[in-house]
């Protein structure tokens, strides 16, 4: 669950960075990412996951009585660390970018500076593809926010 999480904010992130660019200026303009590039980026998003989420391998027991898992931790500090790296790396600081980022992007469209040569059409099609990111990207936020903020409260309040 947690890797799934992680792997899809890191591909927020990345269309975040997209619509970013898709609304800068020809000469700034980042290449587009297609076919190989765009493997390459989601590949990426999932190895940063699964990396991320490698430190619970070593913490979580099953316990048979009660059906579920559990961290067993050998110092509190650990999981308050663990905890706060989980909030900031894998919600806070991403949801930060977006957010910069969109608000990047719905400014330059709203203004227009895109670049002149671009036809209205596509001017409005980039409109709503960044509608339906930004819409994507706050439902995704809002579901997973009490998730991550419960983990992190539970173990920062740990003695």
């Amino acid at each position: 669950m947690w890797v799934a999480e992680t792997a899809a904010t890191a591909t927020h992130v990345v269309i975040a960075i997209e619509r970013f660019y898709a609304t800068r200026r020809s000469e700034i303009r980042a290449s587009k990412m297609r076919g190989g590039k765009l493997n390459l980026v989601i590949a990426g998003a999932w190895i940063f996951a699964v990396l991320s989420e490698v430190p619970l391998l070593y913490v979580m027991t099953y316990d048979n009585k009660r059906a579920s898992c559990y961290e067993t931790r050998a110092h509190p500090v650990h999981a308050k660390t663990y905890s706060a790296f989980t909030f900031n790396v894998d919600f806070a600081i991403p949801l930060i970018l977006m957010a910069v980022l969109y608000s990047k992007a719905v400014a330059a469209l709203r203004r227009g500076s895109i670049n002149p040569t671009v036809a209205q059409a596509a001017i409005k099609t980039r409109k709503r593809v960044t509608e339906i990111a930004i819409t994507v990207t706050v439902v995704h936020a809002l579901c997973w926010l009490p998730d991550v903020t419960s983990y992190l409260l539970v173990f920062t309040r740990l003695a």
